[in-house]
């Protein structure tokens, strides 16, 4: 709550001096943190962000925004509507030689196109995906660039490779210390596989969730992951 009633606070000081760079960079933390913690403020963050962006000199801040955009989109499961935005903010990306931007369109597309079943897609654009973070040495998104692999390696009917990768990454976040961020993250990602249809992989994510949340810091998100797993256990038994 600090970050936020902080990052609050600067926006107020940026607005007074008419601080048009401040505004905007301000109000896309606050939209990145309502997304994360699924506020309802989002929407309205996002309108504010996207109406000071979408026009104007700031490619930049107009990537980050396509960028949310297609986020929203995806939660809604528009999937051809957020393709379109995350390849948009990914050309802006390229434009601007923004390579953390661009793997974060590229795992974005690649969780899509796994989405829809479109495996060798999304092989490609993890690959990119993976090789930017490697340049980038960032091993925490290198950990969700592997959870996508794995669900790559299941969903081609390689359970035991993908299984396997995600005890990996259970492992490498635990040495990172962030194991709890982790499974909030892998739940919400599980989410959306079983609303798109994707069972399997959803409840591969869920399992996987379920090693990382502490249940007694985390007792909200273990419920919602134990919850989960009945319901795709009772959708198996019905399709059975």
């Amino acid at each position: 709550m600090l970050r936020r009633r902080t990052a609050s606070g600067r926006l107020e000081v940026f607005r007074a001096q008419d601080h048009r760079w401040g505004v905007t960079t301000v109000l896309l933390v606050l939209t990145h943190i309502a997304m994360n913690r699924k506020s309802p403020a989002f929407t309205s963050l996002l309108g504010e962000s996207a109406a000071l962006l979408e026009s104007g000199p700031d490619r930049w801040g107009r990537a980050h925004v396509l960028n949310l955009r297609g986020y929203e989109a995806l939660n809604n499961l528009d999937l051809d509507r957020a393709e379109d935005l995350f390849a948009a903010s990914h050309e802006l990306g390229v434009e601007l030689a923004d390579r953390a931007g661009q793997a974060e369109n590229l795992l974005a597309l690649g969780h899509l196109h796994l989405l829809r079943g479109e495996n060798e897609e999304a092989g490609r654009a993890l690959q990119e995906n993976r090789s930017l973070l490697e340049q980038l040495h960032d091993h925490h998104q290198l950990a969700h660039t592997d959870q996508a692999q794995a669900l790559l390696a299941i969903s081609s009917g390689r359970d035991a490779e993908g299984e396997a990768l995600l005890q990996d990454v259970s492992r490498r976040l635990g040495e990172m210390g962030l194991t709890m961020m982790g499974g909030t993250y892998a739940l919400g990602i599980a989410d959306l596989y079983r609303r798109a249809g994707q069972p399997n992989l959803a409840s591969a994510l869920l399992r996987h969730a379920m090693t990382l949340i502490n249940p007694t810091i985390q007792s909200a998100e273990y419920a919602r992951a134990k919850q989960q797993m009945a319901a795709l256990a009772d959708l198996g038994e019905e399709t059975a």
